[in-house]
């Protein structure tokens, strides 16, 4: 090291950043457990040629050195009783350890007790899915290789599902259009179907109705409100309209997953204060939609 260095180093002594110090305390933690005659002074001069390089250590003993390293022999002291406090617990755990099967052992057990493939994906599904996606699933195989490992009730209740689904659908657009037509709209002349015309309808949609209830609120309130119906089995992205005053669920009749669903949806339209969940019967639902009716003015 020139001189030049040498004189820049003892007019700027050395400060130790927070990580330093802890190293230094530790250090001398050790050295004070390992020295117990020696000094505090000696066991921090000492500690830090074990952990900080030359440059970093200080060449002298200061007093305000006293309560920074005292601050953390005092927090490892601590910790350390905390260890041996655990320490009985943790013997336990390791010695439970000790009588577990092996994986080799674990595999071979169930190899030899004949597992077939049916109960393999029963235990193990769930962890296989975790590392295999069922989109790279359906890369790796073939469809009719998939099709194949299912049942065919299971299939054949899939797609009667999917069958009776789009005949409700159907029906409930055809019961809407037949409501529209049979139901008057009013000549604006003639009391509450008068006013019911001069004003904007109401937007409502509703989800949990099952088709004979669809068609006796659209009998009643068709005229109204323009009334939305919601196949609850069927949600997608569309299903809830761009624009929508009321967004009511009857939750006696849906699932926690579709309420989440269809608030989720909401709250993409931007509309997540309107939506609602009436707990109740038909007769309370159809006050809550007359009411919705009614503010609407």
């Amino acid at each position: 090291m020139s001189l030049d260095a040498l004189v820049a180093q003892k007019r700027s002594p050395v400060r130790w950043t927070d990580e330093e110090w802890d190293e230094v305390a530790a250090a001398a933690h050790d050295k004070r457990i390992t020295h117990p005659t020696k000094p505090l002074s000696w066991c921090v001069m000492e500690g830090q040629k074990e952990v900080l390089p030359e440059e970093r250590r200080r060449k002298h003993w200061q007093q305000s050195m006293v309560e920074p390293i005292a601050q953390r022999f005092r927090r490892i002291d601590k910790e350390r009783r905390k260890l041996a406090n655990d320490w009985p617990s943790i013997q336990q755990k390791l010695q439970d350890a000790r009588h577990l099967p092996t994986r080799d052992k674990l595999i071979s057990d169930l190899v030899d007790g004949g597992l077939t493939d049916e109960e393999v994906l029963v235990y193990f599904g769930e962890r296989v899915l975790t590392q295999m996606t069922p989109s790279e699933v359906c890369a790796e195989f073939s469809p009719m290789e998939i099709l194949s490992l299912i049942a065919t009730p299971e299939l054949a209740g899939c797609a009667v599902q999917r069958v009776v689904e789009d005949l409700f659908q159907r029906e409930v657009k055809l019961t809407q259009r037949i409501i529209q037509q049979v139901v008057p709209a009013g000549d604006g002349q003639n009391g509450r179907h008068g006013k019911a015309a001069e004003r904007p309808k109401p937007r409502i949609v509703l989800l949990g109705l099952i088709p004979d209830q669809i068609e006796r609120v659209s009998r009643q309130f068709g005229d109204l409100a323009n009334l939305t119906f919601v196949n609850k089995s069927r949600l997608r992205d569309d299903s809830i309209p761009q624009r929508a005053d009321h967004v009511l669920v009857w939750g006696n009749f849906t699932s926690k997953k579709q309420k989440q669903v269809v608030k989720a949806l909401c709250k993409k339209r931007g509309f997540a204060d309107r939506y609602e969940v009436h707990l109740g019967g038909f007769k309370g639902l159809v006050e809550r939609i007359e009411q919705l009716c009614g503010s609407f003015k």
